[in-house]
């Protein structure tokens, strides 16, 4: 997966571009979650599912299954197994389908549009949360979910990594929920000021990160309390314009579409709307790696579970609405991730203060 300075418009990095790529938005992507199997379910507004075999060692991909919807697809996520994939959407409703067996079932309903759902491993059950404001929790063994929660307003966005699940809400709240006793008991308001885009829970559980539609990512530690200096906020996906008449720089601002953790180093990807990805590192609350601008929004991205490939699609996410739109058809990206660029980095020695560094005195 040898890469070149720069490719073509949608391609800038010159990454491996695959092939069979939806014919609309695409909403949703994730690796099986094996080191050893590297299948990528993938979920478009063209209503489909597509299940790709990707080959980390030379880049090449294959379409190996197509599973057709009745509505846009807004979330997908695996079994444990990587024998079955689930996707769900505006039908309201999750269905599971069978890679053997290429079958179908409806596993999970909602009495509005789905819009996250996770497969809970240790318990083996699947969560879904909706813009009914529901949080349900479904035994594939039964029709019935076996467990729901009411939450203030509708889900935006959602993750799990058990025993922890983060659901945000359209009002700008964040419900954390213990997987081991769910309940909505604690509900907390995000720092961040504008409406609530993406969330990814720690690898370690411990904590969650949080991205909004101002271009700003919130790390948030709930053990620790609010003003407590381990929670902080920086801001990304914003391109500087230069300088205004009244000599301000103005900032361009940009959609955080998606943050997913790395899983060997605990690091983390971000993309936007403005086109771009980013490594961060929030120990050391560095940026490791920045990557040129594509021509169009990327709205979903994962890493495989050997880490060694960080998949990525280009194409229009509707954050400028109809008038946004264009006739280009997405595209999805596979990036060869090397070690360095997603190592964390030790923290940047605290600087001296000025007085020391002229040689004066305070």
């Amino acid at each position: 997966m040898a890469q070149a300075a720069v490719g073509p418009p949608h391609n800038p990095n010159n990454d491996l571009e695959m092939a069979n790529a939806p014919d609309d938005s695409v909403s949703s992507m994730r690796f099986c979650p094996s080191d050893t199997l590297d299948y990528l379910v993938v979920g478009a507004w063209d209503q489909t599912t597509r299940v790709y075999n990707v080959d980390p060692m030379s880049g090449q991909s294959e379409q190996k299954m197509v599973f057709p919807m009745d509505a846009p697809v807004l979330d997908v996520a695996w079994h444990a197994d990587c024998s079955k994939v689930f996707a769900a959407g505006c039908n309201k409703q999750t269905h599971m389908f069978d890679l053997g067996t290429g079958q179908s079932m409806p596993v999970a309903m909602h009495d509005q549009p789905i819009k996250t759902i996770r497969y809970l491993t240790e318990p083996g059950l699947l969560m879904s949360c909706g813009w009914d404001r529901m949080v349900k929790f479904w035994d594939l063994r039964s029709p019935n979910c076996i467990n729901q929660l009411q939450l203030a307003e509708r889900v935006y966005a959602a993750d799990a990594v058990y025993p922890m699940a983060v659901v945000a809400t359209a009002d700008r709240h964040v419900n954390l929920i213990d997987l081991r006793q769910p309940s909505a008991d604690w509900r907390q308001e995000t720092s961040l000021k504008y409406q609530t885009r993406c969330v990814a829970v720690f690898p370690q559980a411990n904590g969650y990160a949080i991205g909004s539609i101002e271009g700003r990512v919130a790390v948030n530690y709930p053990e620790f309390a609010a003003d407590d200096k381990r929670n902080f906020s920086f801001k990304c996906h914003r391109l500087n314009e230069g300088r205004l008449n009244d000599g301000q720089t103005r900032d361009d601002v940009y959609a955080v579409n998606s943050i997913v953790f790395h899983p060997t180093y605990g690091t983390f990807a971000t993309t936007g709307s403005d086109g771009c990805f980013f490594f961060w590192d929030k120990d050391s609350r560095q940026r490791l790696k920045p990557f040129n601008r594509a021509n169009q929004p990327i709205p979903c991205s994962s890493f495989n579970g050997a880490g060694n490939v960080f998949a990525y699609a280009v194409s229009y996410d509707w954050s400028r609405g109809i008038d946004g739109a264009s006739n280009q058809r997405p595209h999805l990206l596979l990036h060869s991730v090397r070690p360095d660029e997603i190592r964390p980095k030790p923290a940047p020695a605290a600087q001296p203060p000025s007085y020391l560094k002229s040689g004066g005195r305070r």
